[in-house]
């Protein structure tokens, strides 16, 4: 992750720089100092410059062995002075400046990027009593590690034989005695070593706790309540004993919980350390980012420097990254040896080599890191193996169940799918294929049927009945079509005014039975355009019958992808956890620019006109830059105007010239821009969920 930062943040004081002067044997033979010895020379700086240019990181051995060559050819220097010879001399020594500065940016940055992940891997302890109660027990073994061999180092250096009765109380009291009631005793610094660096607050809440309850009547036998209110009632006797008793389950609930208490506050300690140490290390590094403005014009046009003014940086250099006093340079011999090849050696040989050292020791002295690996996974190391037995012999016990129970998932899913997917979706293609003449409620040759018949039945009475001719009976034909029965219903008029004479040698049971036929045709073209109806939104209902289905199925599909997306960090741009880190990294910067806005008062800060960043602010600032960075280098589509747009934002954030006004301008417009692009505010939606 840093690495991408330094390349980018130390591009400019490599390709701002003019190209040196050419090397080709035809200039130098035009010029009147040139000799061959000369040529030599100037061949070999430019042989050091070519090493220069190739992918490589900038070792101490590389280092030493360009000053030993820079060293030589000043031995070997005449007494004429080349300035194309000086001008590759400084530009060599500026690339071993820059290739030494990118160095301790990515030093700096490391550390405080690692310091700040442990800072938040012990306040995600913190923040919840059941990880708190969880690291306890996977810390418990190592502390009872600790504990017994502090124990048998001091029966050692006491000589006393060690016993199991060395364990008791007593013992333990005379081997770890409280010279002080405010501080806590060595027995509990070994189990809490975050005790013996902040005795006095912890001792004095401890002290508070015990004195609280000890002092209460809890500790007090029923009899001396009894016998101090002689004159009270029973009522009153029995309420201080159940207050005595409340009080007494309190305390023991209380002590019960006091190492949870004592762990919180050891994560609490480790947190507040680490913040501290990553804002040490965001203040060097703040402040290595405002003194780049005094490197870009060393090396920019090396022919119009001097010596002592490229040495004046490195000894400012190495003073801003010079973990003690013991390890500055001396800024004596300036006026004997301007020349910043041996700042440059011990800043390479001495200097930078110590930095990663001196910030293990302290972390691991301090023991701020979090614990191993091993003693964070051996609870579930401990108990998967039986866990693992136990269900392995209850599937064994429990076979056939769970072989009914994987048939009956079987056929539900196999029922789903064919039931509710399958045949549906086939339904759907088959009414998309058809041609729509086939009906849903009635056929049409049913109804054509029915309409036949009423036609042939009324035609026969109005024979039979009223005498009607072809031509009449053609007319009543186009009647009976369109549902006009006008001469039946004039004949069943005329019989109902002799209902039983009718029905006996009359025509009424014919003209009813002519209107029941009338109804069922009526009935049929009812239905017909119901069926109609129901043809037109048949493709409708048939999506509507699927739909639960393909819903079930998008749901639990979804379900499974974000799953699987989150669990292997995928998803659309780097995933919600990613574009969730982004979000935070936003608001800290924003933050930061509100909160922090005067200007830094080091003397490695430029006297601008513009609000500039404190060191600190910027470091902190960097750090949550490089966050950006990472995310839009690793997530973001490849090539793209999204990518590129955010990563110019970037680089705006990143530089130290801008004041905090222009930067704030900056997030405001990422916001703007990438807010609603990446989801931002869902992805802070869901993390407060």
């Amino acid at each position: 992750m840093p690495s991408q930062f330094v390349d980018h943040f130390t591009r400019p004081l490599i390709v701002s720089r003019p190209a040196t002067p050419s090397s080709s044997p035809g200039i130098y033979s035009t010029q009147t100092t040139s000799t061959t010895h000369v040529n030599t020379k100037k061949h070999a700086l430019h042989a050091l410059l070519v090493l220069f240019n190739r992918d490589q990181p900038i070792t101490s051995s590389f280092v030493t062995e360009t000053v030993e060559e820079l060293e030589k050819l000043n031995r070997d220097a005449s007494l004429e002075t080349d300035p194309e010879e000086e001008a590759l001399k400084q530009t060599v020594i500026g690339k071993l400046v820059i290739g030494l500065y990118a160095q301790a940016l990515d030093t700096y940055l490391t550390q405080a990027t690692e310091v700040e992940a442990e800072a938040e891997w012990w306040a995600d302890i913190e923040r919840s009593r059941l990880n708190v109660a969880w690291y306890l027990l996977q810390t418990l073994p190592s502390r009872i590690v600790d504990l017994a061999c502090t124990i048998v180092r001091k029966v050692h250096a006491r000589n006393l034989p060690l016993r199991i009765s060395t364990l008791s109380p007593s013992s333990l009291r005379i081997l770890f005695p409280s010279t002080d009631a405010f501080r806590p005793s060595a027995f509990t610094t070994v189990l809490f070593p975050h005790l013996a660096h902040q005795p006095l607050s912890t001792s004095i809440t401890t002290s508070a706790f015990l004195f609280r309850y000890s002092s209460s009547p809890s500790f007090s036998s029923t009899s001396a309540i009894i016998s101090s209110c002689p004159l009270t009632t029973t009522q009153s006797i029995l309420r201080k004993i159940t207050q005595s008793t409340r009080q007494t389950l309190h305390f023991l609930a209380a002590l019960s919980t006091f190492p949870l208490t004592l762990t919180r506050q050891e994560c609490r300690y480790n947190r507040k350390e680490l913040e501290r140490i990553r804002d040490e290390r965001a203040s060097v590094l703040g402040e290595l980012a405002q003194i780049r403005g005094k490197l870009s014009p060393l090396v920019e046009d090396p022919a119009s420097n001097t010596p002592g003014e490229l040495k004046a940086f490195v000894l400012t250099f190495a003073e801003i990254i010079s973990p003690s006093p013991g390890q500055k340079l001396s800024p004596d011999a300036d006026t004997i040896n301007p020349s910043p090849l041996t700042d440059i050696l011990r800043l390479s040989q001495t200097i930078l080599p110590s930095l990663p050292q001196s910030h293990t020791q302290k972390l691991r002295s301090q023991r701020l890191l979090r614990p191993p690996r091993l003693v964070l996974i051996w609870p579930k190391l401990l108990l998967l193996p039986p866990l693992a037995i136990y269900s392995a012999q209850w599937a064994y016990a429990s076979r056939e169940t769970l072989v009914g129970f994987a048939k009956d998932a079987k056929e539900t899913v196999e029922g789903f799918v064919h039931g509710w997917l399958i045949e549906p979706l086939r339904e759907v293609l088959k009414t998309v294929r058809a041609s729509g003449d086939e009906g849903v409620i009635v056929r049409k040759e049913g109804v054509l049927a029915d309409l036949d018949s009423l036609e042939r039945m009324t035609l026969s009475l109005a024979r039979d009945e009223l005498n009607y001719n072809p031509t009449q009976l053609e007319a009543l034909s186009q009647k009976i079509r369109v549902g006009d029965l006008t001469p039946v219903l004039e004949i069943y008029e005329e019989d109902i005014r002799h209902p039983l004479r009718s029905a006996l040698t009359g025509t009424l049971l014919r003209s009813v039975f002519i209107q029941v036929q009338k109804a069922k045709v009526d009935i049929d073209q009812a239905l017909t355009g119901i069926d109609k109806l129901l043809k037109s939104q048949e493709l409708t209902f048939a999506f509507v019958g699927v739909a639960p289905a393909l819903a079930i199925v998008y749901l639990t599909g979804g379900a499974f992808m974000r799953f699987t997306g989150s669990a292997q960090g995928r998803g659309r741009y780097g995933g919600a956890k990613r574009r969730r880190a982004v979000f935070e990294a936003m608001r800290r910067i924003e933050r930061l620019l509100l909160s922090q806005p005067s200007s830094s008062t080091h003397p490695a800060t430029y006297s601008t006109t513009k609000t500039m960043l404190s060191p600190l602010s910027t470091g902190l600032l960097l750090l949550s830059v490089t966050r950006l960075r990472q995310y839009a280098d690793d997530s973001l589509p490849t090539h793209s105007r999204l990518r590129h747009g955010f990563l110019e934002d970037v680089a705006d954030l990143e530089d130290p010239e801008l004041g905090r006004e222009e930067k704030f301008r900056v997030v405001e417009r990422m916001w703007r821009c990438w807010g609603g692009v990446l989801g931002w505010g869902i992805v802070a939606g869901e993390g407060r969920k």
